[in-house]
């Protein structure tokens, strides 16, 4: 096998599931559409700015909420509260599918 086969694969193994939010996962609602790619938006910007991201598979709802109201609570992130729920939204909705 060529080595560029090799690295292709290894990088592939190596990615986060990160799934980009579609009307399905909105439940063809618009506007919960809109809310979980906002969310997606910040777990990936202000999240990955600082850390490699977690497959959001990894964790459930309440652990989800867990996770992000610790990081504000550390001061690790600013986030305002449509924000917030915004993120909590995409990961709890995310980890699901």
């Amino acid at each position: 096998m060529r080595p560029w086969v090799w690295a292709l694969a290894l990088l592939a193994g190596c990615a986060a599931y990160i799934p980009e939010p579609d009307p399905a996962m909105a439940g063809g609602d618009g506007a919960v559409l809109a809310e979980l790619r906002a969310g997606r938006r910040i777990y990936v910007s202000k999240c990955g700015g600082c850390h490699s991201l977690i497959p959001v598979d990894r964790y459930d709802d309440a652990k989800w909420s867990q996770e992000v109201a610790e990081m504000i609570r550390l001061k690790k992130v600013r986030l305002a509260q449509d924000e917030q729920a915004s993120l909590v939204r995409y990961l709890s909705t995310a980890n699901k599918h």
